[in-house]
């Protein structure tokens, strides 16, 4: 269940790249500043609803500033770090973190089956100091423009699964016609059949794993991440999903959570290659 945001309003900055990132998902607009739960944010229950009182607001540019009198209230207790998105997508969000800039030691991650996404140090997923929030990082670097007519917007989170046999067949029949087009290459049409199989059942771990390997070929790690995770989180002993999640996560520099990604991927299969050159790898670079 998403988050109940009962505040509404967001101010923007300068930040193009990640407006277009929205336009080309189909968004009509972007938030080029976010607020999130940090540090001196003060949480309170109330009449069934939990109060964030004193919240971070994060400009595009990587300027961040704390407001004690900013406050939000939310159906859920949030998690720390949380992005109170109001109602804005998550693919809102992603263009947020793939182009803009961060906090120095902080990353803006989806959290898993939630909606939801945290900004976190990127070491180890706890909360920022005030310090580091402080701290202003440097944008991204622009990756590689995907294929051309490529498109990698992902569906919403999993909240009902196809009702019957029937339907997760004909799911699994559209992520193995998928898996065929991107052996031959074809990521744009492989990218819309996995979609097809997720809207038949939205809790296919197979149509996430495929979109989550089109955005991993095709460049866009932190989409291929948000798409792995929902993979693995519906289906934790799929091999083959931790290792490109680990290959995502390596990618952006999240060598701990890489390691993880590849442990888990040994824990189901030992003898696993891929898994154990890339993790060791990893850590003979530490």
């Amino acid at each position: 269940m998403l988050s109940l945001f009962l505040i509404a309003g967001l101010a923007t900055a300068a930040g193009p790249e990640c407006v277009d990132c929205c336009k080309g998902a189909g968004l009509v607009s972007c938030p080029t500043r976010i607020r999130t739960h940090g540090p001196g944010s003060h949480i309170s229950k109330e009449a069934g609803a939990w109060r964030v009182s004193g919240l971070w607001w994060l400009d595009c540019d990587g300027g961040a500033a704390y407001d004690d009198g900013a406050t939000v209230a939310l159906a859920q207790r949030p998690m720390a770090g949380q992005v109170l998105r109001l109602a804005s997508p998550g693919s809102a969000i992603s263009c947020f973190a793939q182009h803009c800039a961060l906090p120095t030691s902080g990353c803006l991650r989806a959290a898993a089956n939630t909606g939801d996404f945290v900004l976190v140090r990127c070491e180890d997923n706890q909360m920022l100091t005030e310090a580091a929030m402080r701290t202003k990082g440097q944008a991204p670097i622009a990756a590689a423009a995907p294929p051309t007519g490529l498109n990698l917007t992902l569906p919403p989170p999993a909240t009902q699964c196809a009702a019957g046999p029937s339907l997760i067949q004909a799911a699994k029949a559209q992520v193995s016609a998928a898996d065929a087009k991107v052996r031959r290459g074809e990521l744009s049409a492989a990218a819309n059949i996995y979609r097809a199989a997720l809207t038949i059942d939205p809790c296919s771990a197979g149509g996430w794993a495929g979109l989550g390997n089109v955005a991993l070929l095709s460049g866009d790690k932190n989409t291929a991440i948000t798409a792995l995770e929902a993979a693995t989180g519906l289906k934790a002993k799929d091999p083959e999903a931790w290792v490109l999640l680990g290959r995502a996560q390596a990618g952006i520099g999240a060598k701990q959570d890489a390691i993880r990604a590849f442990e888990k991927a040994l824990e189901i299969s030992p003898d696993h290659p891929s898994a154990k050159t890339e993790r060791d790898a990893l850590l003979s670079s530490q």
